[in-house]
C-alpha cells in the first residue's frame, strides 16, 4: 500500500527534529549484558547509580542508562565461594534467557530491594556439587523482588539432600509462574516467610523433619502435588493463605493452618486438611476443616489423578464436579485463562470457556457503578478515569488514560482500538481495571518492565456490573480492543424514507477521524480503503450524512459519525 505524507505531518516532524537539536536529550535507560566482559555484580551497581560511563572499580564495561535498566544474562551465575548479595536501589529488570543462578554447596543468593525493584524472569535456580555433595542452596529476598517464569530445581543425581529453597525477609516478595520441583530438603521448607504466589507448581519435593514445601505465604492460583514427605504426617502446606489452590496427591498431609478458600484439596496420603480455617466454598476430601459457606467431601470433584507435568497441573475435566461449585475466584487459573463470572470453579485450573456467556447474567453498566467488591480487595480507592473504574487494595494508584497515538503501536490500532489506561505507581496485589462504557472487549498488556513495551494478549476478568475488566500485578499499560478484533466500525444502516439532500460544496473544513474510519467509493457505497484513527482530512464537500475527502490519493467519503470538526466551515 502506497503511502503519503501530508504537508501538515512535515510540518510537526521539522518542529520536533528542531526541538532535538535545541534541547538536551536525556539519557535512556540501557540494557546490560551479562557476560565475560561484564559481572551481575558489576551490571547491578553500575544500574543502581545510572553510570552511563561503562566502567567499574575492576576494569569490566557494564554501561548503564538513566532509568529503569534491562540486565541480559548471557552466561551462568554462580556463588562459588560465598552467598552472593546484590542491593539493588534503582528498578532493575533482569531477563535471565534460560541461564543458571546455580549455588555450589551451602552457598545462595541474596536480593535485597528495599530501595528499589527488581524482578528475575526467564532463570534457573539450582544447585552445584561441592566436594562430592550436592547442597542445599538458599535463595533470600527482601524488599519489592519479583521472580517471574523461573525455575527452583535440584541438580545431580537421586538420592541424598539437595536443591535450593526460596526465604522472604519481608516486603513485598511475588512468584508468578514459578515451578519448583524436585527439591530434596532434610528440614526446614522449600518456600517460607510472606511471599505472594501464583499461577505455580509444586511437584516432586521430598522433605524429612519439622520441614513444609510452603509456609507462612499467600498461594493462588496454583498447584502442589506429587510432593513426598518421609515422615507421613508432613504436610505440603502451613500457615499459608490458599485460593484457587489444588493440594492433592503429596505423600504426607496436605494443609494445615491457615486459610483455604475455592480450593481443591484432595488424596493425600494423610490428612487432607487440619487447623485450616475454610472460607467461601472448598473441597476437602476427608473432610479434615469444617467451616466457609460450603464444604464439599467424599466422592472425586474429577480432577485427574494423574499429574501433568507439562502443565504443572492435576486437570480438571469438563463437566467436573468442582466446576461452577466456587465463588469470587480469582481473576486467572494457573495457566492464565479467566475463571469466568460466578459460580466459578474450584482449584488451580478454570474450565470455564471465555466468550461461552456468563454462567449468570451480569447488567450492562449504563454509568459509573456504585462500589462493587472484589474477591480479597477492597471497593475501589480510585476515582474513575475516564471512563476506567480501578479497584486495588492501595489508595494511591497513579494512572491516567492514554489514546491511540500514545499507544504507538500500529497493529494494536488496526486490531481495534477502544482505549488504554497507563498505571505507572506500585500496583500493591494487584489492581483490577474495568470500563464503563463496554461490556466486552479483548485486552493487551504492555509490561512496564521490559523496554520496548511489547503487545501481549492478556486475559479479561470476570465482569463486575457487566463492566469489561482485566487484572494485573505489574505496572503497565492495559489496552482494551474489540471484542471482534478485526471487525470495522459500524456505520449507521441508512433510512431509505429520508429525504436526500445533495452534496455542498466546502472551502475550508478540516476533520479528524475518531475511529478506523471506511472511506467509500460514493456516499453507502463499496469500501476503498479504512484510514487509520486521528488522521488529519480537509473536506471538499459535505451531505447530511457524509464528508467527501482524499486519503493517500484516493477520494471518497467517510460518515460524519466517526470524524470530528476541528477547523473551518463544515457546513450545517
Amino acid at each position: 500500500m502506497k503511502h503519503c505524507i501530508d504537508a501538515g505531518t512535515i510540518r510537526r516532524l521539522a518542529m520536533a527534529l528542531a526541538l532535538l537539536v535545541l534541547l538536551p536529550l536525556p539519557a535512556l535507560a540501557a540494557t546490560i549484558e551479562v557476560d565475560s566482559n561484564c559481572t551481575l555484580v558489576a551490571a547491578i551497581a553500575n544500574a543502581n547509580e545510572d553510570d552511563t560511563s561503562g566502567n567499574t572499580n575492576d576494569g569490566l564495561r557494564c554501561e548503564a542508562g538513566s532509568g529503569a535498566d534491562t540486565i541480559v544474562l548471557q552466561r551462568d551465575v554462580r556463588a562459588s565461594n560465598e552467598t552472593l548479595s546484590y542491593e539493588i536501589s534503582s528498578d532493575i529488570y533482569i531477563d535471565g534467557r534460560g541461564n543458571e543462578f546455580v549455588g555450589v554447596g551451602s552457598n545462595g543468593f541474596t536480593f535485597n530491594a528495599s530501595e528499589g525493584k527488581l524482578t528475575i524472569s526467564n532463570a534457573e535456580f539450582t544447585n552445584a556439587r561441592s566436594g562430592g555433595e550436592y547442597g542445599v542452596v538458599t535463595i533470600t529476598a527482601e524488599g519489592d523482588v519479583t521472580f517471574q517464569n523461573v525455575l527452583f530445581t535440584r541438580s545431580g543425581e537421586t538420592g541424598g539432600f539437595g536443591g535450593v529453597t526460596l526465604t522472604s525477609r519481608g516486603g513485598n516478595v511475588k512468584v508468578r509462574q514459578g515451578t519448583f520441583r524436585g527439591n530434596r530438603l532434610s528440614s526446614g521448607s522449600v518456600v517460607s516467610g510472606p511471599i505472594d504466589i501464583s499461577r505455580s507448581a509444586f511437584y516432586e519435593n521430598h522433605g524429612s523433619g519439622n520441614g513444609y514445601v510452603i509456609s507462612n505465604a499467600r498461594i493462588r492460583s496454583s498447584t502442589i502435588g506429587e510432593n513426598r514427605a518421609t515422615d507421613g504426617t508432613l504436610f505440603a502446606v502451613s500457615g499459608s493463605s490458599l485460593s484457587n489452590v489444588t493440594v492433592s496427591q503429596n505423600r504426607g498431609g496436605g494443609v494445615t493452618g491457615g486459610t483455604v478458600k475455592n480450593s481443591i484439596l484432595y488424596g493425600n496420603r494423610g490428612p487432607d486438611c487440619q487447623g485450616a480455617t475454610p472460607k467461601g466454598v472448598n473441597w476437602i476430601g476427608d473432610g479434615g476443616c469444617t467451616g466457609g459457606t460450603r464444604t464439599y467431601t467424599g466422592t472425586s470433584p474429577d480432577i485427574d489423578d494423574d499429574f501433568d507435568y507439562e502443565r504443572g497441573i492435576f486437570p480438571l475435566e469438563e463437566g467436573a464436579d468442582a466446576a461452577g461449585k466456587g465463588a469470587d475466584c480469582e481473576f486467572i487459573d494457573q495457566l492464565g485463562r479467566p475463571f469466568g463470572p460466578n459460580p466459578c470453579d474450584l482449584g488451580a485450573e478454570s474450565v470455564y470457556v471465555q466468550g461461552s456467556g456468563p454462567r449468570i447474567s451480569a447488567p450492562v453498566a449504563t454509568a459509573i457503578p456504585t462500589s462493587t467488591s472484589v474477591p480479597d480487595q477492597p471497593t475501589p480507592t480510585v476515582a474513575p478515569v475516564q471512563g476506567w473504574v480501578l479497584y486495588s487494595d492501595r489508595d494511591g494508584i497513579k494512572a491516567n488514560e492514554v489514546n491511540a497515538a500514545g499507544i504507538g503501536i500500529a497493529h494494536i490500532i488496526e486490531m481495534g482500538f477502544l482505549t488504554a489506561i497507563d498505571i505507572w505507581s506500585e500496583v500493591g496485589w494487584g489492581v483490577t481495571a474495568c470500563h464503563t462504557d463496554y461490556s466486552n472487549g479483548n485486552f493487551e498488556f504492555l509490561d512496564a518492565a521490559g523496554m520496548p513495551r511489547q503487545a501481549v494478549p492478556w486475559p479479561a476478568a470476570p465482569h463486575i456490573n457487566g463492566m469489561a475488566c482485566t487484572y494485573i500485578e505489574t505496572p503497565g499499560t492495559i489496552v482494551l480492543l474489540r471484542a471482534d478484533p478485526w471487525q470495522e466500525p459500524a456505520t449507521p444502516t441508512p433510512d431509505p424514507d429520508a429525504p436526500v439532500f445533495g452534496p455542498v460544496p466546502l472551502e475550508d473544513c478540516q476533520l479528524i477521524t475518531r475511529d478506523m474510519v471506511n472511506l467509500r467509493a460514493e456516499e453507502w457505497g463499496d469500501v476503498l480503503n479504512i484510514i487509520p484513527y486521528e488522521t488529519e482530512l480537509t473536506a471538499s464537500e459535505s451531505s447530511e450524512e457524509f464528508f467527501k475527502v482524499t486519503f493517500e490519493e484516493q477520494e471518497g467519503w467517510v460518515h460524519r459519525d466517526w470524524v470530528t470538526i476541528t477547523a473551518g466551515d463544515c457546513g450545517e
